[in-house]
């Protein structure tokens, strides 16, 4: 046997061994479906709204409530009822309560993560005074990944043509950060400590967003990069991928069973070994030659996630490319313009008007195809 297939054989025995073992310890729950418990647990993540009503998590359990009263992150909260099972649900441990009653019992002290939320909660609103309904959710979903002032409808129609990911905060966020960011820094301090500063401000942005699946991955993946260039070293981007989701996996074995978990990797895995070879296809026909590259990107993450979404929605759109090609481009420049709104906004209500204005266009026209398309 090679023995680089030993090393990798070895490697992933000794990850699959500590996995199952991490799994087990997760699913060995001391309840289960019609108990009546209750839950005190400090709030780690700002609630979801929808209309007048509010879902959150506490403890890995689901509790579905009222609007009011207003619950924030950082909160101490006890919740009361009877635990229930949703339908379908599989051998992974998955509750919920239903209008339990909730009480809030105070605050947590002032940490960084309480700062950075309600420092996300700010620029959410400097959005939405700046602009109308939809084109501030479609750029709140763009910029900071939240979904909670978003239309029934706009996300009906975005799940519908296959443009849901692009409210959902991603890889391409802590991407078009860590690099613009890394520059600039690397012209004002030497080249290791602007590393380490960029990777530290990149982790406040994914705690910022709570970190979700997809932004820690990135971030994660980031952090090894730039620490092998830091240390003069090369980093493959396959290895790079794999140590990260298997260190998220670790932590948090569930996230195996997450679909945004396994979307987002199956795509970055798609991008790193379908696009470039799909690009080079394409850039041999004259027609498509000039969206050789978005066709590449856009078909190389389609290919391996297409499976898990129709499995997952019983729902497949193949004409979804479409609108993916026709919006994706302006995603990188609406997310410089929502960070000019965001940081105008908190001197200047007028710079950010102007901001705004120049975002609202695109926005408006990618609405615009969103609906078109979901018509289809």
């Amino acid at each position: 046997m090679n023995l680089k297939v030993k090393y990798w054989f070895y490697f992933l025995l000794l990850f699959f061994g500590l996995y199952i073992f991490r799994l087990k310890a997760v699913l060995d729950i001391p309840f289960k479906a019609g108990d009546e418990i209750r839950i005190k647990a400090v709030l780690q993540k700002e609630p979801v709204v929808k209309g007048d009503k509010q879902s959150f998590k506490l403890k890995g359990i689901t509790i579905q409530t009222d609007r009011f009263p207003e619950v924030h992150f950082g909160d101490k909260l006890e919740a009361q009822g009877i635990l229930k099972t949703p339908k379908g649900t599989t051998f992974l441990p998955s509750f919920y309560l239903s209008y339990p009653k909730v009480s809030i019992r105070g605050e947590t002290k002032k940490s960084i993560s309480f700062f950075l939320v309600n420092f996300k909660n700010s620029l959410e609103k400097i959005i939405f005074s700046h602009l109308p309904q939809n084109q501030a959710s479609l750029m709140a979903g763009i910029l900071l990944g939240t979904k909670s002032g978003m239309e029934k409808n706009l996300f009906e129609a975005l799940k519908k043509t296959g443009t849901l990911h692009i409210v959902v905060a991603s890889g391409m966020n802590i991407a078009l950060l860590a690099g613009p960011l890394l520059e600039f820094l690397s012209r004002v301090i030497k080249r290791r400590l602007a590393i380490f500063l960029a990777l530290i401000l990149v982790f406040c942005y994914a705690l910022m967003l709570s970190f979700e699946p997809p932004i820690l991955r990135a971030a994660i993946m980031a952090s090894f990069f730039y620490l092998a260039q830091a240390l003069g070293r090369e980093s493959t981007g396959l290895w790079t991928l794999g140590l990260s989701l298997g260190l998220m996996l670790l932590v948090s074995p569930l996230l195996l069973f997450d679909l945004s978990f396994q979307l987002s990797g199956l795509a970055t895995l798609g991008l790193m070994t379908l696009s470039s070879k799909l690009t080079k296809i394409f850039n041999k026909v004259k027609l498509l030659k000039p969206i050789a590259p978005d066709l590449g990107e856009t078909l190389g993450a389609m290919v391996l996630t297409t499976p898990v979404i129709v499995f997952n929605f019983s729902f497949f759109n193949p004409l979804s490319i479409i609108p993916n090609l026709l919006i994706l481009f302006l995603i990188p420049y609406l997310m410089i313009l929502g960070i000019f709104i965001c940081f105008s906004g908190l001197g200047s209500s007028f710079l950010a008007s102007v901001f705004s204005f120049l975002a609202y266009i695109p926005l408006t026209y990618i609405l615009g195809m969103i609906k078109l398309f979901s018509y289809i």
